[in-house]
């Protein structure tokens, strides 16, 4: 490594997006706790990629993966709740 290279700064919002994100995704089992995590990491991940896109800056692709991943995890719970919600109604 060189010696007069930097380190990309990371922003908290895109660590906390990717971490928010992961962890809905873990937890969708929860009904309304793994929703919430990850909908809260969709919006600090959407806020990190618009302040990454802002500024310019070439690390917002770990606020783009914690978008990825927290829309998975809303996806995620809102397909198992809808459809445990018709198989329970018997629709």
């Amino acid at each position: 490594m060189d010696a007069h290279t930097e380190a990309t700064p990371v922003h908290a919002t895109a660590v906390a997006s990717f971490s928010f994100g992961l962890l809905g995704l873990l937890l969708f089992w929860w009904f309304p706790f793994g929703l919430f995590v990850s909908a809260v990491g969709l919006v600090l991940g959407l806020a990190a990629w618009a302040v990454g896109k802002r500024r310019k800056a070439p690390e917002d692709r770990l606020g783009m993966a914690g978008v990825v991943l927290s829309a998975v995890g809303v996806g995620t719970d809102l397909a198992l709740y809808w459809g445990a919600i018709v198989f329970l109604l018997g629709g």
